[in-house]
């Protein structure tokens, strides 16, 4: 069992008995917090505010797409900047890149933020939330007996600073964050303080976690 796998793991059975729902937001690092986030609007140029999924992330209930019998799952995508005042939803500019792939299960398009295979390539700003990647397999198929479809997400983010001045005009951020959640349980994240390091890298590969009906 590789590094990631192991770390996911100890994620999920470290908060399975949260409590998680539709209105828990969470810090710049990671830690749920009762209440919704801050839109994003004092950024110029920001990404619209996203509107909720069909279906909440953090349930386990079906999302539209998802054929009957078939086994699911849906990642959720995050990037975050952190101010020098310690603004968790900081406006900056990121290059954002995202990168899924299954070689047995398929893409499930849950809405208009939903990312189906990719790599998608986007020049956005921070707070960038609302997104996800989703899948799906049929278990009754021999081929998938005691193993579920393997897969892996990517997700990263890098600062562009010569672009800020011209996007928000505000001092550089402390720090920049991406985050991959299962069911609201965050199982990847990278942070970095940008002084040091003005990107971060999100990677998962498994083949567990998936919901079954």
């Amino acid at each position: 069992m590789d590094l990631s796998i192991r770390t996911a793991a100890a994620a999920l059975t470290a908060l399975a008995t949260l409590a998680l729902t539709t209105g828990c937001d969470t810090d710049f690092w990671g830690n749920p917090i009762p209440g919704p986030s801050d839109d994003g609007t004092k950024c110029v140029n920001a990404e619209p505010v996203a509107p909720p999924p069909p279906v909440d992330p953090a349930s386990e209930t079906r999302p539209p797409g998802v054929a009957d019998g078939n086994s699911w799952i849906i990642f959720e995508l995050e990037v975050r900047a952190l101010s020098a005042d310690n603004d968790r939803d900081y406006c900056i500019p990121v290059a954002v890149h995202i990168y899924s792939r299954s070689g047995e299960a398929d893409a499930v398009a849950l809405d208009s933020r939903g990312m189906v295979g990719g790599p998608f390539d986007i020049l956005t700003t921070t707070p960038w939330t609302g997104h996800y990647v989703a899948l799906q397999y049929d278990p009754r198929l021999e081929r998938f007996q005691g193993r579920p479809p393997a897969y892996e997400v990517h997700l990263d983010a890098t600062y562009l600073d010569d672009r800020d001045i011209y996007v928000t005009g505000n001092p550089p951020p402390r720090a920049l964050r991406c985050g991959i959640r299962i069911r609201g349980v965050l199982v990847a994240q990278d942070i970095a303080v940008v002084a040091d390091r003005s990107n971060v890298r999100c990677e998962l590969r498994s083949n567990d976690y998936w919901v079954h009906s």
